[in-house]
């Protein structure tokens, strides 16, 4: 997000997808409505136009949408591809959050659509294993390694270390199950929104 903002206010016409289906944040972090997104997109549900959300920044943002009982195939859809390909006409970046890497396959599957990758490590937390094996997969798919973003970094001395009081503290876990269910009222509820 802080990436995205930057470019923003460096007035570059700037698009965030949030592509994490599973657990996602960037409508909470930047306060957005998440009713409709890139899940109902990618589903049929709505029109690419109809989920891009304005932030007073000049960010534009696709938040995820309802998290839907089958994100891995919509990530890699012939929907996903169009809509990267349409939003590259309108937009100098197009930053998509993904999922972390080592929990589930969204991200190197996503990784084919991607000019390039920036792996987000977090301090005293990624460790030397996981980088290795987040590398190797992302390398596997043949996607080009951008470079590191390291965050929740602690500044406990010095003159910068004020403003670490702001950092955003973010975990990430999975205990998903769906049933037949949660995949009809999923269908049925964005049928409902799409009549």
């Amino acid at each position: 997000i802080n990436t995205a903002i930057t470019f923003a206010l460096a007035d570059a016409k700037i698009i965030l997808i949030d592509a994490d289906l599973r657990k996602p944040k960037v409508h909470m972090c930047l306060e957005l409505e998440n009713n409709t997104g890139f899940s109902n997109y990618l589903a049929g549900f709505s029109e690419l136009d109809e989920v891009i959300q304005h932030c007073k920044n000049g960010l534009d943002v696709i938040t995820s949408g309802q998290i839907p009982p089958n994100p891995s195939e919509l990530l890699v859809s012939a929907r996903m591809e169009k809509a990267l390909n349409e939003l590259a006409k309108s937009y100098d970046y197009i930053i998509i959050d993904a999922p972390p890497v080592n929990i589930v396959s969204d991200a190197v599957s996503m990784a084919k659509f991607a000019t390039g990758v920036a792996i987000v490590v977090k301090e005293n937390f990624t460790t030397h294993d996981a980088l290795k094996k987040a590398l190797s997969s992302l390398e596997f798919a043949n996607a080009k390694i951008l470079g590191f973003i390291l965050n929740d970094v602690v500044a406990t001395k010095g003159y910068y270390s004020k403003y670490y009081k702001y950092r955003y503290r973010y975990r990430y876990g999975y205990k998903y199950k769906y049933s037949h269910n949660d995949e009809n009222s999923y269908s049925k509820s964005n049928a409902d929104k799409k009549n």
